[in-house]
């Protein structure tokens, strides 16, 4: 071993942003020495090389991570010939399936095993029966709103781009037997140890569904994703235990709230309004004070400009439908549908706001 091996490195860090003129003109004017550099404490496992507050690591890790307590997952479906293999419309075929395929815009897939490349079926087998499931991203490079909720075979793409380290994995909340398909026969897909501490919380056994609220609401609370930012953006979200059974409830409420919304259960008739007729062609998505345009005369009246650039993973659903259906013309039910989706963001926003205010 070198005399220079024993040493352990040293790691300095410094933020330079601005316009490309005014770094040149910023690193002209200094040197290695002038520099405020800041001395960095990389730490295992990921060892960042940009400065992060680690101060609450142990309180987070005393959670459980999602993908210890829901142990089957896997990344979605992956078809490799999108345009051939989903639509919009249904197939005529046998395989033709409900797909999940992007936020708040469930599609059609021909679930053809030897044409879908990466088609999952070890694991997509168990929604292809009622069921629904979590979609949550490993890694992200933006702040953490990478969560939804499916019920039916669902695509890697369904929340973020894979490519974006954001892509979804996908964990079932009941698991089927290989030779049986009565709901009767399913079982929970939750770790029993786990399962067990969080009713010890509680004081009761709460049931596989109330479990999957509870999840789904502390991952929508913005005090929790604010709090454990840095955290969430590089590994599975943990989920900490309940303190009290009515702290369990508040959570395991707004969850449920925003389960049947995702789903778009029971929905209201839609405040927003498409007053104007004409081609029903979509050749831009455009706001402008409070009306989204879908060409130069028609537009939907009402959308609040929260909704339409509200987050859900990496995308903004108010946007990203209408930008997909671009050259296509809208019918009576696609009108619908998007005004349900703004009806969805708006109480998504409404629901999240109220989750740590009733603390």
């Amino acid at each position: 071993m070198s005399e220079q091996s024993k040493h352990t490195c040293q790691v300095f860090h410094f933020d330079l942003y601005g316009e490309r003129e005014n770094k040149y003109q910023f690193l002209q004017e200094n040197t290695l020495q002038t520099i405020q550099w800041q001395q960095l404490n990389p730490q295992a496992p990921q060892f960042f090389f940009v400065p992060k507050d680690f101060s609450l690591q142990k309180e987070y890790e005393n959670g459980f991570r999602v993908d210890e307590l829901m142990k089957v997952n896997a990344a979605g479906i992956k078809t490799h010939h999108d345009t051939e293999l989903i639509s919009t419309e249904p197939f005529n075929t046998e395989y033709n399936q409900p797909y999940a395929y992007r936020t708040l815009d469930n599609q059609w897939i021909n679930y053809d095993l030897s044409k879908v490349e990466r088609h999952r079926i070890v694991l997509m087998k168990h929604l292809l029966k009622p069921n629904i499931a979590l979609s949550v991203s490993r890694q992200c490079v933006s702040d953490w709103h990478y969560v939804f909720i499916s019920e039916g075979i669902t695509d890697i793409n369904f929340i973020a781009s894979a490519g974006k380290l954001g892509g979804g994995f996908v964990f079932p909340l009941y698991l089927y037997p290989e030779d049986g398909s009565l709901e009767t026969e399913r079982r929970a897909n939750l770790d029993g140890k786990i399962w067990q501490q969080i009713n010890a919380a509680i004081g009761r056994e709460a049931a596989p569904e109330q479990v999957f609220d509870y999840i789904y609401g502390v991952l929508h609370s913005p005090s929790y994703r604010t709090k454990y930012k840095e955290f969430l953006k590089v590994d599975f979200p943990r989920i900490p235990y309940p303190a009290s059974a009515q702290e369990f409830e508040r959570y395991r409420n707004a969850g449920n709230r925003l389960r049947q919304l995702h789903l778009m259960r029971n929905l209201p008739a839609p405040q927003v309004t498409f007053p104007e007729s004409g081609s029903m062609e979509v050749d831009k998505a455009e706001y402008r004070q409070g009306r989204v345009y879908i060409n130069a005369t028609q537009y939907f009246d009402g959308v609040p400009e929260s909704a339409w650039n509200f987050y859900i993973g990496g995308y903004q659903p108010a946007q990203k439908w209408l930008k997909d259906r671009r050259g296509r013309t809208l019918a009576f039910e696609d009108v619908r549908h998007y005004q349900q989706i703004i009806y969805v963001l708006q109480e998504t926003e409404r629901i999240m706001g109220e989750i740590d205010n009733q603390q």
